[in-house]
């Protein structure tokens, strides 16, 4: 094979090489695309004192019992009893609910008597509607949970629902990924264009230094 013909074959290696780079990041983009948006409907439940307690001082001593039924409730939420409730009645979104931790998992530490409900769906319908079956199913258990244990009314554990402004879309983060997509294909295609160049370089340099000096 002469020099012509292997860079012939060098260009149509790098080419192709270009193209199935390009092809990929054409599929991926396709795929987030039709993923479409996302909403996401968020809160933040505070589990509070009874409100006949009005010490100074009660938090400090009552913070434990705020924070054990907040978890209890959260866990009671995630259960798979729970999930399939929500879904029948019409609750078809992901969500998460769990209380705030300020550590990390292996080592949670969970200091105040709050969670964080996070819900979303390709729908805003979907969204709002298992938001608020997640919702009214919390504040259902605590109450449950309180009467079941003979909790007067005046003295039981309430749970204030703060920050929700309803589903809000989230398709920016696809604009972001699809931006990424670009750069790292453009970064992959010159990589492997340099790479091939560097590589079709190679048997002309050992066959220079090859060849024997001829003296005169």
């Amino acid at each position: 094979m002469n020099g012509r013909d292997r860079g012939t074959l060098l260009r149509r290696a790098r080419l192709a090489a270009v193209l199935a780079i390009a092809g990929a990041a054409l599929v991926a983009g396709y795929r987030i695309h039709a993923a479409g948006a996302r909403y996401s409907e968020n809160a933040l439940v505070i589990f509070s004192l009874p409100r006949r307690v009005t010490s100074v001082n009660a938090y400090s001593w009552l913070s434990p019992s705020l924070i054990f039924t907040g978890e209890m409730i959260t866990q009671q939420l995630m259960t798979a009893g729970v999930r399939r409730e929500i879904e029948a009645a019409g609750g078809v979104a992901d969500y998460q609910v769990a209380l705030v931790n300020l550590y990390n998992q292996d080592y949670p530490d969970y200091s105040y008597p709050e969670a964080t409900v996070a819900v979303s769906a390709a729908s805003p319908a979907a969204t709002g509607r298992t938001f608020r079956l997640i919702t009214g199913k919390l504040t259902g258990l605590l109450a449950v949970s309180q009467r079941h244990a003979g909790t007067p009314r005046a003295g039981r554990i309430t749970a204030e629902i703060l920050g929700s402004g309803g589903p809000r879309p989230t398709r920016g983060s696809a604009k972001r990924s699809l931006a990424g997509l670009v750069i790292l294909a453009a970064v992959l295609a010159a990589s492997a264009w340099t790479f091939l160049g560097r590589i079709g370089r190679r048997p002309g340099r050992a066959a220079a230094a090859a060849s024997p000096v001829r003296r005169t």
